[in-house]
Order: structure tokens, then sequence, then C-alpha cells
């Protein structure tokens, strides 16, 4: 097995390298920011190994890059990672939960699918959840309740399924829910009505059925709000009724 860390010059005199494989090894340290170097690459996997520290910012600038796999090493202690507006495709791997301290998760605008929330629920820590324009699947969790200094959550155009969990209007700070552009059915939770800083509010372009909850009108804070292309009924309640 291939041990150490991975040199500094590794992309100096293979600039035409297409493929990277060194998955299943003892590699150690942190991946290095002349990675970025490598203009032609377009898969790279280091799972399997110990890689620590933090996801650079230089990866976004790898124009050719479609599959990064990094699964299965100690990114443990990553605060931020933001692989928005790619073409990353593929699921993001189950241990991305154990990363507990993670601050701000941005998979915006690729082309990730499987169900990225299964255990969302552990990242205590998180404030921005950002997963807008992928493939994703599956349902919003009931642990999603746990997720107490939650700021932004966004899921939005992606083909997330089932009812939206009442426990969602549990988190206390939240500020802008998107999950407009889903499968979501059923009623809106009576639970919403508890949020106290919300801002923006799209649900629009689901399956939302029953009639409005008028507590989605008494938000002091709200700003926008998106209910179109539903087959809801009822009548839309006055803002400030109770």
């Amino acid at each position: 097995m291939i041990s150490g860390s991975l040199p500094h010059d590794i992309c100096k005199k293979t600039r035409r390298l297409e493929i990277l494989y060194l998955f299943v090894n003892q590699l150690g340290g942190q991946i290095p920011s002349s990675i970025s170097g490598c203009r032609s690459l377009r898969q790279l996997s280091l799972t399997y190994n110990n890689i620590s520290g933090v996801i650079l910012a230089e990866i976004g600038n790898m124009s050719a890059l479609q599959s990064l796999h990094l699964g299965s090493n100690n990114l443990t202690e990553l605060e931020y990672l933001n692989l928005e507006q790619n073409q990353f495709h593929g699921q993001i791997p189950s241990s991305i939960s154990h990363c507990s301290e993670m601050d701000t998760l941005d998979l915006f605008g690729n082309k990730f699918a499987g169900n990225v929330l299964d255990n969302i629920g552990n990242l205590s820590m998180l404030r921005n959840l950002v997963i807008v324009g992928n493939n994703f699947t599956g349902i919003i969790p009931p642990s999603i309740g746990n997720m107490s200094r939650l700021l932004i959550f966004q899921l939005g155009v992606n083909n997330f399924s089932g009812k939206i969990p009442p426990e969602l209007g549990k988190l206390p700070i939240l500020e802008g829910v998107f999950i407009h552009t889903n499968q979501f059915k059923g009623e809106i939770p009576l639970e919403l009505g508890r949020f106290s800083s919300i801002g923006r509010l799209y649900m629009n372009y689901n399956k939302l059925t029953g009639e409005i909850p008028p507590s989605i009108f008494n938000f002091s804070t709200l700003q926008r709000l998106g209910l179109s292309r539903n087959p809801l009924s009822g009548k839309v309640p006055s803002f400030g009724e109770s």
C-alpha cells in the first residue's frame, strides 16, 4: 500500500493526467492546493485512506473534474464544503454524517443522486444546507428536528417525496425554507406556524393538499411565500388571521 502524503508537485509534470485512482491505501495529511494544477483531471478517487483537514477551494477551479470521491477518510473536522455549480454526479457518501463540526454544505447545481438526508440529523452544528438543483431522492427525516442551529434549508429542484415532517417547525432560528419543485405530498403541517424568524418560505410546485394553515400568514418576519402549483383547497386566510 502507498503511504505518506500527496506530493505538493503532483501536477507539475502530469498536467495531462485525466484519471487518478489512489483509493484503499494509507495516504495521510491534507490534499495539497497544487492539485488544481491538474487541469485535465476528470476523475479523482482518494477513498479509504487517512486524509484529513479541509477540502480546498482550489478544487472548484478544476474545470474538467467530473467525479470526486473522498469517502472513508478522516475529514470529521470538516466545517465547510462547497461544490456548487459543477457537473459532479453519483451519491454523497454516508460518512458525510460523521462531520459533526460542519457549518455549511453547499452542493447546488450538480447531478448528485441518492438520499443525502438519511443521517442529516447528525450534523447538529450545520447552519446552511444548500442542495438545490440535483437529482436527490428520499424523504426529509424526522431527525431534521435535531438541527437547532439551521438557518437556511434549501432542497428545491430535486426529487424528494413523502410528507413534510412536523419537526421542521421546531427549528428555532430558521430563516429560509426552499423545498419547491419536488414531489412532497400531504398537508402542510400546523407546526410550521411555529417559525419565529422565517423570511422566505417556498413550497410551490409540489403535490401538497388540504387547506393552508392560517398560522402561515402570521409571521411578522415573512417576506416571500410560495405555495403555487399545489392542489391546495380552501381560501387564502387573511394576514393576521388567528
